[in-house]
């Protein structure tokens, strides 16, 4: 394999790792968009909308 082959190579697996690493992201952001609208909803309106909170408190069990 010659260098330029080699260098084609790292690149397209690269290139490949940061497209998975990119739709993970957009997927996670996409399932945790409507929750952060109805904490960001309730947050500013009060209950409108009666959004359970105990589904919104972050992880402060410190």
């Amino acid at each position: 394999m010659s260098n330029l082959e080699e260098v084609i190579s790292a690149i397209s697996e690269n290139h490949m790792q940061t497209s998975i690493l990119f739709s993970a992201l957009v997927y996670d952001a996409a399932l945790t968009f409507p929750m952060e609208i109805k904490f960001i909803w309730q947050r500013k309106f009060g209950t409108v909308g009666q959004v359970n909170d105990s589904n919104l408190k972050l992880n402060d069990s410190n």
